[in-house]
């Protein structure tokens, strides 16, 4: 019986400290939300981060990233929206918009 109880405290030990691992070799929201940008056809080098705002805890977390685009006329701003549903798990894009600045 003291076996079993072992084994299965080991595991999850082992568990825990992969997650945790896992956790640190996820990319950054704002590195998640730039390579997004990017995919949707805009020049890396013309990002300017604005900000990022979020919430959240270990399971749930909520990140906005808003970037200017650099040498758009009009000037554009982008702004994604991100989620992580647990701290192990990469972030998503949930939502993607460009909005045109006064």
């Amino acid at each position: 019986m003291k076996r079993v109880r072992v084994i299965a405290e080991i595991a999850i030990g082992l568990l825990l400290v992969v997650s945790v691992v896992v956790s640190f070799l996820q990319p950054s929201p704002v590195d998640v939300a730039r390579s997004h940008c990017s995919d949707q056809g805009v020049p890396v080098e013309n990002l300017a981060l604005l900000g990022f705002r979020g919430s959240g805890t270990l399971f749930g977390k909520r990140e906005t990233v808003e970037f200017q685009v650099q040498g758009a006329n009009p000037a554009k701003k982008m702004v994604v929206e991100l989620r992580q549903p647990a701290y192990f798990l990469p972030w998503q894009v949930v939502a993607f918009r460009e909005e045109v600045q006064q």
